[in-house]
């Protein structure tokens, strides 16, 4: 029952962030596609459950049809805003779809707590040593190893990025072309979204392609503290042991992950700023 409650409601939240509630086609295609994940958990999660079908080929084939069936739903009721409903629609499939992944998810902390004896969130390492358990076990053993380096790093940056969004976000509302959008009658909720925010998300792209390089790096500290073997660890070890391979290891491969993640934050640009492609 709360996963019918929660797909309307993200059915709902969906349109009015990326649309807006005066777009029924819109709402209406997202809500479509909340009822049919509504009815479609009965089917799926026991598919799902079974440990001989829960693979991660299946959860991709059914995250492709969810987006497939999207879209149908969309085209089918989107009216004259079918590309943005079959974009809801969609986007509301993957939800409702990561509700049930989060039901099976949750339904086996218990077993899973009592086969590492009650310690739920690990401290160390990457998995729990001689661990054999199910296919979802398996993955919250995983996951259960990742949230507290996660939560470690992502609390390095989240000053940096808060205090850039919202510089950038200060400086874009005062653009022209912001003041022309408001002129021509455009609801608040759109000329935020659609104007402002797109070309505020400029500086962050930049940031987020250093951090991601720097993650593929390693994070030398984090990966001590939490005695993971990481690229970090490795280099430090080979800096230790005088041993060159994995030295020149890691600086060939953090050097190409700068390389793609910049390269993919130039083609991201011309995504966000139409000018860029002008110039």
């Amino acid at each position: 029952m709360l996963i019918i409650v929660l797909a309307f409601a993200i059915a709902v939240g969906l349109s009015a962030l990326l649309a807006g509630l005066q777009r029924r086609h819109v709402l209406y295609s997202a809500l479509a596609m909340a009822g049919i994940g509504s009815v479609a958990q009965f089917l799926v999660i026991p598919w799902l459950e079974d440990p001989t079908w829960a693979t991660w080929t299946n959860i991709f084939v059914l995250a492709l049809v969810t987006i497939l069936v999207g879209c149908a739903v969309g085209y089918a009721l989107g009216g004259l805003d079918k590309g943005q409903a079959m974009r809801v629609a969609s986007l509301t499939g993957l939800f409702v779809g990561g509700l049930m992944v989060l039901d099976i998810v949750l339904r086996t902390i218990p077993s899973y707590s009592r086969m590492v004896r009650g310690r739920v969130f690990a401290t160390v390492g990457s998995n729990t040593p001689n661990f054999d358990g199910t296919f979802w076990q398996t993955f919250l053993d995983t996951a259960a190893h990742l949230i507290l380096p996660t939560i470690a790093i992502m609390i390095v940056s989240m000053a940096t990025y808060s205090r850039y969004s919202r510089a950038s976000m200060l400086e874009v509302m005062t653009q022209d072309y912001v003041r022309t959008a408001r002129s021509k009658g455009l609801t608040e909720r759109t000329v935020v979204v659609r104007h402002a925010f797109r070309n505020a998300l400029i500086p962050l792209t930049t940031l987020a392609a250093i951090d991601f390089g720097a993650v593929i790096g390693g994070a030398v500290i984090t990966e001590t503290v939490f005695a993971w073997r990481g690229m970090g660890r490795l280099f430090v070890e080979g800096l230790l042991f005088v041993d060159p391979n994995p030295v020149m290891g890691f600086f060939l491969v953090t050097s190409v992950a700068y390389v793609i993640f910049n390269m993919l934050a130039d083609i991201t640009y011309a995504y966000l700023d139409p000018r860029i492609r002008i110039s």
